[in-house]
């Protein structure tokens, strides 16, 4: 299948207004009540619909850059081109800027049973290869090399590559070259995945032969189905 990701930041209404201290919350994304029909509307092939809604405060210390992605699903690569182009504005209640997009392939590496019972939240990286690679080095070493070592995530319930499509590159430089996803059932587990030996040496080492690290984008959220993947899987 592919996946068409909308990284989307909620536009402080007031421009004057102080941004959100430590102790407050940032505004959560929300969506209009017809949600599922406008995104009909909008991406009449879409196969399903995802809203990632990022969680503040999940890393202590560290707020998310994006308030969200919108997550689409198509059976076509010109039908998710297409619907690239378009922006998700109208699905929300409030005011949103698209901050970075990606098509890809999505690519399933890991996916153990128990995750149909609990999706629980979900860490979503947006990130781009190392400086001098090709994207045919750099999406065989990602699947072919890191993918068996980040299956082994601690806790994790399901892995997720999607590679960037390769007509992405005919026209200009996409905002990434991948995004990862992986599922863990709370955020207490993904807090100890992410502090764990496992990755912060094994995976992380092995991230230097492939991503520029400066551009990774991370964010834990929660998911909220618009259109449900078909038979409810993902």
């Amino acid at each position: 299948m592919i996946k068409v990701y909308f990284l989307v930041l909620l536009i402080q209404p007031n421009p004057d207004a102080a941004p959100a201290t430590a102790s407050e919350s940032p505004p959560v994304l929300a969506l209009q009540e017809n949600a599922a029909e406008l995104i009909k509307t909008l991406y009449p092939s879409t196969n399903a619909a995802v809203l990632s809604v990022a969680i503040a405060d999940a890393i202590p210390g560290r707020q998310p850059s994006v308030s969200g992605a919108l997550e689409l699903w198509f059976d076509d690569a010109d039908e998710a081109n297409a619907a690239s182009k378009v922006l998700p504005t109208a699905i929300f209640t409030q005011p949103i800027e698209v901050t970075g997009k990606a098509v890809g392939i999505e690519r399933v590496v890991m996916r153990r049973p128990d995750f149909y019972q609990n999706r629980g939240v979900k860490g979503l990286y947006a990130f781009r290869r190392k400086p001098g690679m090709s994207v045919d080095d750099f999406q065989s070493y990602w699947w072919q090399n890191h993918g068996p070592i980040a299956a082994l995530t601690e806790s994790a319930t399901c892995y997720v590559q999607s590679h960037v499509l390769k007509s992405a590159y005919e026209n200009g430089t996409p905002d990434f070259d991948g995004v990862t996803e992986l599922y863990w059932p709370d955020v207490p587990s993904a807090l100890q995945a992410i502090g764990s030996r496992q990755m912060i040496e094994n995976q992380s080492a092995d991230a230097r032969n492939f991503v520029d690290l400066e551009s990774v984008d991370l964010m834990i959220a929660e998911q909220h189905m618009i259109i449900p993947p078909w038979k409810e899987t993902l």
